[in-house]
């Protein structure tokens, strides 16, 4: 029966794209990157311009609904996929439209910078704990991963989401199985199992992600076809600044950590000095700002509630500020 687990487990891992990064917004307390909010909208209208001739090419494509179109357009964003990271995580590396830090290219010194600098990988041949940079969006710091999940999770959130429509069409019950989904994620190959990390912000990236597919169709979408020339076009110009939001960021919205791991987050927060930083006007700001700029999702309601109930693990327990008033 252990062995049956173990193979299941295993194939499930592979199957997936897994093994997704951590991030860490504490850093950035000592230093400030430049806006790319600009810079990743041109990126995402770049590839939708892609998945929209991909789809003027497919087969009769004139009798595709809206809901496969967008499929298609969505999947333009997924072809260079890895294991660890997807294809925007990858590509916004080299572009110069956009600012990261730490240096991505250093996967021992991004590490090493970090919260997560005495973490290890099993799954890298070189057991370097793969972490994400920072990029600012919306004002916001937030890591490279959650753009990766607003994709690949809030493709998978859609996925799930038609799927409990076609059994009930109640829109609420559909929500809560996305959200039911990504929780399993966060327990599973892409938080606890893996990692030791349950990230409430990447279940917020994820949720986000679905509504901008919801947002593909109808009369404001961002796909549409034009019964005149036969093709399909994109509708309006994308903007991700109503998406990235201050649950996207893991010290406003921090993750749980299992036992171990929260023992070595812990010891850096100690000797980095992060709680005679937070005094600091400079975080005092950021974290106020963050704080009214925060408008919770339905998804976020829906963990607190879970919270609430003792189904999830609070998060808040082990906030910097819960830290440092118990340290």
């Amino acid at each position: 029966m252990k062995k049956l687990f173990l193979n299941t487990t295993l194939t499930f891992l592979f199957l997936s794209n897994c093994f997704a990064l951590e991030t860490d917004q504490y850093i950035m307390w000592d230093y400030s990157i430049k806006d790319s909010t600009i810079g990743v909208n041109n990126y995402f209208n770049k590839h939708i311009a892609k998945g929209i001739t991909t789809l003027n090419n497919t087969k009769n494509s004139q009798a595709i609904t809206c809901d496969k179109a967008s499929e298609i357009v969505i999947k333009e964003f997924l072809r260079n996929n890895t294991i660890s990271e997807d294809q925007i995580e990858i590509e916004l590396k080299d572009n110069n439209e956009v600012e990261l830090y730490p240096d991505p290219h250093n996967r021992r010194t991004l590490r090493d910078s970090t919260i997560f600098q005495d973490f290890s990988s099993f799954f890298s041949k070189d057991k370097i704990f793969p972490v994400a940079p920072n990029i600012r969006v919306n004002g916001i710091d937030i890591g490279t991963d959650k753009l990766g999940h607003f994709i690949s999770l809030g493709l998978n959130y859609y996925h799930t989401y038609k799927a409990a429509l076609n059994k009930n069409p109640d829109i609420t019950n559909a929500y809560n199985s996305a959200i039911e989904y990504g929780i399993f994620t966060e327990k599973t190959y892409y938080g606890y199992l893996t990692s030791g990390v349950f990230s409430y912000a990447d279940l917020e990236s994820n949720f986000q992600g679905l509504i901008f597919i919801l947002n593909m169709c109808g009369n404001a979408g961002y796909v549409k076809f034009d019964v005149n020339s036969g093709k399909w076009f994109q509708n309006h110009i994308f903007d991700i600044t109503p998406y990235v939001n201050p649950n996207w960021n893991e010290v406003y919205n921090p993750s749980h950590f299992s036992d171990k791991p929260w023992k070595k987050v812990s010891k850096v927060l100690t000797e980095k000095n992060y709680c005679e930083k937070m005094n600091s006007f400079k975080v005092n700001s950021i974290l106020d700002d963050l704080k009214i700029r925060d408008q919770s999702s339905y998804s976020k309601i829906y963990l607190d509630q879970k919270i609430a109930s003792g189904e999830l693990n609070d998060n808040q327990t082990q906030s910097i500020q819960s830290f440092c008033q118990s340290n």
